[in-house]
């Protein structure tokens, strides 16, 4: 494994009070610029993306009925091309992270299997004040990287899809439950010791779990996961997944969400759901109650808990109603938000994913003259217009009311 990219980087800066506020004056700065170019409907920006999820890799180690990595050629053997160079992950680094507050370091594929994956961990360390995502399915065998990922205050969805060895094991197939359990105690043991990070799990669930449910919860709760994110599953080769788990009736399907409703209140633990299927017969009262935001204290760590961060309050309220496309007839990501590809194909959106517009390659061009790019301004001019040409742009102006 080539890790001289590494190797190569300027010292960073120690992290004291002066550079950790020059740090942070220049990721405010670069986000209410951002928000005055949006208001004033320009499309040529000072500003650079704040938010970004970046691709290392289509390569997965699991094949789930759900995914076509279970299926299409492309994914049935680890292929080398499919990731990310690390040297390139660190030059996207060096421009992008000195301005972003939000980062997602997953896409079409499972990060933590990179044999560098230590290596990039390590170098996070060199960047505050930014919030760190993963979804990852809890495979990798480190607990010690499981331990700095807690450290650096990582925001963790294990994709959990069953409470029991021969559930989860069938739908995730390739993995291991015992080993998967071993690793949630790793997150569990590591967020007492630093007293940062967060993990929630991500539940697609099919026909074949549904009666699992309330024991999903119960998982989730003896882990100390504060939160379970039920989704219905839209995918299958051959049949629809989402028909099947439709086929089991309102009734039948009303009980399992009962039971785990009722476990999460009991429990302390936040339930979500995606879709009306879910929840058609379940008393709204209690459907408020169980899905109420989680509100924790910000970490003066973090971006928008930093001291001196009371300012960029209305920011926050501003980019939270921002996600409220559908409402608003307008959308905010051409202007703050960036989507990269493991073949350094820059697009605008995280809805677009896997495969969104390329409207730059920044193996050709740098950050910034991609984010100012003809394409780029066209996108923007379409967007501001309320006459966005991507159909999935156009069905978020339609449907979407949060990000």
């Amino acid at each position: 494994m080539d890790t001289s990219a590494l190797h190569g980087l300027a010292p960073s800066l120690p992290l004291t009070d002066e550079t950790l506020l020059a740090a942070w004056r220049v990721k405010a700065d670069n986000l209410q610029r951002a928000f005055a170019h949006y208001q004033a409907r320009e499309t040529h920006l000072t500003s650079l993306p704040f938010r970004s999820i970046i691709e290392l890799t289509q390569n997965c180690n699991y094949k789930c009925p759900m995914c076509a990595q279970a299926w299409d050629p492309k994914y049935q053997r680890f292929d080398p091309d499919l990731n990310m160079p690390l040297e390139t992950f660190i030059r996207i680094g060096e421009q992008l992270f000195p301005t972003a507050i939000m980062v997602d370091l997953h896409g079409f594929g499972e990060t933590t299997i990179l044999p560098y994956w230590p290596d990039v961990v390590d170098y996070l360390e060199r960047f505050p004040f930014i919030e760190w995502n993963l979804v990852t399915n809890l495979s990798l065998s480190r607990d010690e990287v499981w331990d700095k990922m807690m450290a650096l205050n990582f925001r963790i969805g294990f994709s959990c899809d069953g409470a029991s060895k021969e559930t989860f094991e069938s739908i995730r197939v390739g993995s291991s439950f015992e080993r998967t359990l071993h690793n949630l105690g790793a997150l569990r043991d590591a967020r007492r010791r630093h007293r940062r990070g967060t993990v929630y799990f991500l539940s697609t669930v099919q026909r074949s779990a549904v009666h699992e449910l309330r024991a999903l919860v119960e998982l989730a709760h003896a882990y100390e996961v504060p939160e379970v994110q039920f989704k219905i599953v839209q995918g299958g080769r051959e049949v629809s997944l989402e028909d099947q788990l439709r086929s089991i009736g309102d009734l039948s399907m009303s009980r399992h969400v009962e039971a785990a409703v009722d476990a999460a209140l009991e429990l302390g633990v936040r339930v979500t759901f995606n879709d009306p299927v879910f929840v058609r017969r379940l008393d709204p009262e209690k459907l408020a109650r169980v899905s109420a935001p989680i509100v924790a204290p910000l970490s003066p760590k973090s971006f928008w808990g930093a001291p001196g961060s009371a300012a960029m309050a209305p920011y926050l309220a501003q980019l939270d109603d921002s996600f409220r496309v559908a409402v608003n007839k307008n959308c905010f990501k051409p202007f703050s938000f960036a989507y990269l590809t493991y073949q350094s194909e820059v697009g605008p959106c995280n809805c677009m994913m896997p495969n969104p517009p390329p409207l730059g390659n920044l193996a050709r061009e740098s950050l910034a003259q991609i984010w100012n790019n003809d394409a780029f301004q066209t996108f923007r001019r379409g967007i501001l217009d309320g006459r966005p040409a991507d159909e999935r742009c156009q069905w978020c102006f339609e449907h979407r009311v949060e990000d």
